[in-house]
């Protein structure tokens, strides 16, 4: 499924279900005009093992974070001027439990200023490529 930022889109948010064996979630290059577009995927409970593939592309840089207490990923931060964050990001895909296995060994905790909850961030890197593929993978 391939999405693009053309037109005169403000906010969207659609729900995707995924289906076994998986596939590829492509989100097309931010244009001039791009609004906000929020994927939120599930899951099938019966599935056994899916392979999904994110493509955003002529991104190099994503964040991925992951919440403990709400168990849900977010994969593409909204990006700015302030360095570190994630540059011509449109989109943001959510999804239920910690599925890109962030952990204190290889993301940045950020402790809630209560000190209740945790989130875990990591970026990820385009590597050889204008474009920054995340794979998921579940497996039971």
């Amino acid at each position: 499924m391939e999405f693009d930022s053309k037109g005169p889109l403000h906010v969207l948010w659609t729900r995707v279900g995924v289906e076994e064996p998986g596939g590829t979630l492509v989100l097309g290059r931010r244009t001039p005009d791009a609004g906000l577009l929020l994927v939120d995927l599930t899951f099938h409970a019966d599935l056994t093992r899916i392979q999904l593939e994110i493509v955003f592309r002529q991104v190099t840089r994503v964040t991925a974070t992951y919440d403990g207490i709400a168990n849900v990923t977010l994969i593409g931060l909204l990006g700015n001027g302030v360095s570190g964050l994630d540059r011509n990001v449109w989109s943001v895909v959510r999804l239920p439990g910690n599925v890109c296995g962030l952990s204190p060994e290889n993301s940045e905790l950020i402790m809630s200023d209560d000190g209740r909850s945790e989130l875990y961030m990591h970026g990820f890197i385009a590597k050889n490529s204008e474009d920054t593929y995340i794979t998921i993978r579940k497996k039971q």
